[in-house]
């Protein structure tokens, strides 16, 4: 015989490799299976130690061979599901099986199963005797080689069929786990494993009983019962099989689940094994004594599980056998003690358990000389009843309790009925029922002047008014009724008392008396919408509170713009105005968290002029970060010039005579630092608004930011943010803590209802989130660009001013007075034609120290050497990031570049460069526009032309170029062809300075000025000696 050099070319599986890996899948669903596998296998090889006593024990409990614990993994190892799934797919089927069985046993019909193995080579068409069959089925299962008549070979189990690889892991199981019984080469079976084997057997093609053939039939055998009676009156039941000679029948398992007959297996029915099995080896006699008992016990069982039974006559002309036993209760109620007595009914009979007498209201029934009792199913009916009454005689129970008063009435007689029991009762046991559904709770809102009132009831119960009474008897005393004073019971649904619960927890809900409960305006639209939702809770609305409700869900309000204001309205802009008209009106607050440049600070100051000119003469507070603080002062100055507007900065002593004069002012500006320094002073005071910019300042409840704020006394407060939430659900909690205390809860169960079950996917995630979502809806207004880009010019640019720090200030001022000297000085030795160098380079450090101190001087470190435009900057970045935006940062120093590169590496921001020096720009263009990092650094010379950047939706110029046509080129980078977004472009100013200077210039002459750093001045020239002088001034 030829070697087989397919098999030996086989790869063995090592110790690294994977065999739960779907070849076909890709890396991602790979690892998730390769996870999983790791879980399978852990959890499959774990032995315990009653495991090791039934693996070790002998073949025949005769001896003590011990498994090879090899062999004992493979055992758990092949048996994982999901090996088995990965081995379906694999199956090649280069051998198969021939099974050879055998029979032996006694004279009855119960046989032993015997089973020995041929190997057929398919693609040789060879069948090989298979010796040790132990050996063999091992090998096969883990893959390693064996001598197949002294030929070498590699087998696996993907080599067979699906059904044949099943027989040999079952087989090798039964070796492994010393099951088997071998004789003369071969596995013999008896009772359960007969069963498991013949199971399998079914799908195998080869079976061979001698020389026959042997197949499986997928007919289900039905058994038949026929009976007579004997000599001595006893009945007889014998098994009949239709056209079936039971004597060359021969069964197989331990409920004879398996026949054989004619070299044909039948599977039979499962039903009743104990009955099958005993007729199967001999005839059943049941005593005549005992045959009305087996009529009413065992026959209506046996009926229901075999197709056709034979009786004698008498018995099959008895029609009491056709009618089920039936329970009758009978339920009385003396005012403390519920009675119920049983009876039972077959047909038209009734029975008198006590005195086993039959009544009929058939009078032709009288004929029957013979009934048979389901006593069983009597004893059932008794023991059913006895589970919720005390039993107080044999047929008779009764009890006193009212739990179990109320369950017997609203519980278990109606699941009795359903399950066909007849109930009858008298008129004062009707008299416990008031309803049989729970009743349905009507809640009704009606507005007050600042809130809401509810009121609670049932409908058709005056009795039942008090919501706290019906709460403390299903939560305390953990009841499901409450009882009125005439006896009679209310079921409650206890859904609707939990989910009412849940409402006052959620929201503040303060309780009156005679049952009155207030609910905060700001409450009312969630409070409304969760009730509503609610089928088994009634809400009633007056109109007032529709109306009231319907105004606080609505954007749209009906408000003129201030007469003051400076500067159009966009039409979201004057939306988002009247929105905060709105909830001045109605009392209530909000967080206007519109995208970065839409204007939330100019419609903030359309609302506060409006209050001016409406009357109110109270101080409104702006408390915002340092760098903002100075933009807020010049955008009141710029769009309401009619406002008096006061900034609480300084030392301490300025900063105190600030505040004592703060009330003759209309706005205040205070930084947050500033005010964890003056908040006490402050707190003295009383605020028309109290308004937080870059209200994320105060995400974090614990912190001072947060208290401080919180501290203060207002009238109204509105918080603005792009990002009102950067890490954490709990930071819009904090914001709503400061806008409406109470309005979101206690933050452990703003954590426990919402934060918990979004954060960690949970199945309740996304109703929590919907929930959440209907409750703030309300009360913020987010506008993206996106959703506004109709209003948006193409290219929008936004002016962020800022102030220098203290230090910085004392620098530019030194180098401003060293500047001034030098450029008199030249163009009185040189003559202004001739000193253009000179004045660029004086104006170049003027700007650098606007940028950062460290452009002019490398050591100057720490926090005293800071730039207000760089911690603006930082501030823009995060903000923008958050948003989800991509940004174009440009800059004409690449020093200042630099610094930003250090300050995003310390914050973990991604980022790409661009300067001059920068190879392969193409590859850094594609990985940014490709959504690679949400920040590119830019040189201004460098990237201003020639790059398409259409990921960038916005644009920071950090420092102001001469030349605004240069910048315009840098700005169209994100703004060209293929850009579907809108583009945002800021210039970032640093107040009082050159750089203000230098955007006075661009705005009233738009000059074509390019000073690059390098041989060419560029149109310098075009600057008067005026113009010089009011830059330096």
């Amino acid at each position: 015989m030829g070697m087989n050099t397919r098999g030996k070319s086989k790869k063995k599986i090592k110790e690294n490799d994977n065999p739960f890996l779907n070849l076909n899948a890709n890396a991602k669903e790979n690892d998730e299976l390769a996870k999983a596998s790791i879980k399978t296998i852990a959890n499959s090889v774990i032995i315990t130690e009653s495991d090791n006593k039934r693996i070790d024990r002998s073949k025949k409990e005769e001896s003590s061979e011990i498994i090879d614990p090899s062999r004992k993994e493979w055992l758990y190892y092949t048996r994982s599901p999901l090996m088995d799934n990965y081995r379906d797919n694999l199956y090649r089927e280069y051998y198969s099986l021939s099974v050879l069985l055998s029979l032996r046993g006694d004279n009855n019909n119960e046989r032993t199963l015997g089973l020995s193995l041929k190997l057929i080579d398919l693609e040789n068409k060879k069948e090989y005797r298979v010796g040790e069959l132990e050996s063999f089925l091992f090998s096969c299962v883990i893959g390693e080689k064996q001598n197949i008549e002294d030929d070498e070979r590699v087998i696996e189990l993907e080599d067979f069929s699906k059904a044949e690889a099943k027989l040999i892991r079952f087989l090798n199981n039964l070796y492994a786990e010393a099951k088997h019984i071998q004789e003369n080469g071969k596995l013999w079976f008896k009772d359960y494993n007969a069963y498991q084997c013949l199971s399998l057997l079914k799908d195998v093609p080869n079976i061979r009983l001698e020389s026959r053939v042997i197949t499986f039939s997928d007919e289900v055998l039905n058994l038949q019962l026929e009976s007579y009676y004997n000599e001595n009156k006893d009945l007889v039941l014998n098994l009949s099989i239709k056209d079936v000679d039971l004597n060359r029948v021969y069964t197989f398992g331990e409920n004879c689940d398996f026949v054989l007959y004619k070299d044909i297996f039948y599977e039979t029915n499962p039903s009743y094994p104990r009955i099958k099995k005993n007729i199967f080896k001999d005839s059943i006699v049941v005593k005549k004594d005992y045959i009305k008992d087996f009529c009413s016990r065992v026959l209506p069982n046996l009926k229901k599980d075999f197709d056709n039974i034979e009786l004698p006559e008498d018995i099959k002309e008895n029609d009491i056998l056709a009618f089920p036993a039936q329970a009758l209760v009978f339920l009385d109620y003396d005012g403390t003690n519920v009675f119920s007595t049983i009876k039972f009914k077959y047909g038209s009979f009734t029975v008198d358990p006590y005195s086993g007498k039959f009544t009929s209201s058939n009078m032709f029934d009288n004929e029957v000389t013979e009934i048979y009792r389901d006593t069983e199913k009597e004893e059932y009916f008794c023991r059913t009843l006895s589970k919720y009454l005390e039993k107080v005689g044999d047929y008779t129970f009764a009890t006193s309790d009212d739990e179990k008063i109320f369950y017997l009435c609203y519980k278990i007689l109606p699941a009795l009925q359903d399950r066909g029991w007849t109930c009858y009762y008298s008129e004062s046991f009707k008299s416990l029922k008031l309803n049989v559904k729970p009743l349905k709770m009507r809640v009704s809102l009606t507005k007050d002047i600042n809130f809401f009132e509810i009121n609670f009831s049932f409908e058709g119960v005056k009795e039942l008014h008090d919501l706290s009474e019906i709460v403390r008897a299903v939560k305390v005393e953990n009841k499901e009724y409450i009882r009125l004073q005439n006896g009679s019971f209310v079921p409650i649904d206890l859904e609707v008392i939990d989910y009412i619960a849940k409402m006052f927890k959620e929201n503040p809900i303060e309780q009156k008396e005679d049952n009155r409960y207030l609910l905060p305006m700001f409450s009312a639209p969630y409070f409304a919408d969760m009730l509503e939702k609610h089928s088994g809770i009634e809400l009633d609305l007056d109109d007032n509170a529709v109306d009231t409700i319907a105004n606080i869900k609505r954007v749209e309000y009906d408000e003129t713009p201030p007469k003051d204001i400076v500067g159009e309205f966009r039409s979201y802009q004057l939306i988002g105005y009247k929105w905060l008209r709105k909830l001045a009106d109605m009392s209530l607050n909000g967080i206007l968290a519109d995208d970065m440049g839409l204007g939330k600070s100019f419609q903030t100051i359309a609302t506060i002029l409006k209050e001016k000119e409406n009357g109110n003469k109270l101080t409104s507070l702006v408390v915002a970060p340092t760098s903002c603080v100075a933009n807020w002062e010049c955008e009141i100055k710029k769009f309401a010039p009619s406002l008096e507007v006061i900034v609480l900065s300084g030392n301490l002593k300025t900063r105190m005579k600030k505040i004592k004069a703060v009330s003759n002012y209309d706005v205040a500006v205070i930084s947050y630092s500033t005010l964890r320094r003056d908040v006490k002073a402050l707190s003295e005071n009383e605020f028309n608004y109290l308004i937080l910019d870059e209200a994320q300042h105060i995400k974090n409840a614990n912190t001072q930011n947060a208290k401080m704020v919180k501290s203060l006394k207002s009238l109204k407060r509105l918080a603005l943010s792009g990002t009102p939430i950067e890490n954490s659900i709990s930071e819009m909690w904090s914001m709503f803590d400061f806008l409406m205390p109470g309005f979101l809860g206690k933050h452990k169960d703003f954590v426990e209802d919402y934060e918990a079950p979004i954060l960690a996917g949970l199945d309740s995630s996304s109703e929590a989130l919907d929930n959440l979502k209907t409750r703030i809806a309300p009360f913020i207004l987010r506008r993206l660009k996106t959703d506004v880009l109709t209003d948006l010019p193409p290219k929008h640019t936004v002016v962020s001013y800022c102030d220098l720090t203290k230090d910085q200030k004392e620098l530019y001022m030194s180098i401003l007075e060293a500047a001034r000297i030098e450029i008199f000085e030249t163009v009185k030795r040189k003559g202004f034609a001739q000193s253009h160098i000179e004045i660029f380079s004086a104006l170049t450090r003027l700007r650098q120290v606007c940028c950062h101190p460290r452009l002019m001087h490398e050591d100057l470190r720490g926090e005293s050497h800071t730039s207000g435009k760089f911690n603006m900057f930082i501030e823009m970045i995060k903000e923008a990031i958050s948003g989800g935006h991509s940004v174009l940062v440009f800059s004409s120093f690449t020093r200042m570049l630099n610094l930003m590169r250090s300050a995003f590496k310390k914050l973990g921001i991604d980022y790409f460069y661009l300067d001059g020096a920068t190879k392969d720009r193409m590859d850094l263009v594609h990985r940014f526009n490709a959504g690679e990092a949400p920040i590119f650094l830019l040189s201004l010379k460098a990237a201003g032309t020639g790059l398409t950047l259409t990921q960038a939706d916005t644009v920071m110029h950090y420092d102001l170029w001469w030349n605004p046509a240069v910048e315009d080129q840098a700005t169209d980078r994100a703004y060209r062809i293929g850009q579907k977004r809108v583009v945002t472009n800021y210039k970032l100013i640093t107040r009082g300075t050159i750089e203000e200077k230098i955007l006075e210039l661009q705005n009233k002459k738009r000059l074509l000025i390019d000073t690059v750093v390098g041989d060419s001045m560029g149109d310098i020239n075009k600057l008067s000696w005026d113009e010089v002088k009011n830059l330096i001034n």
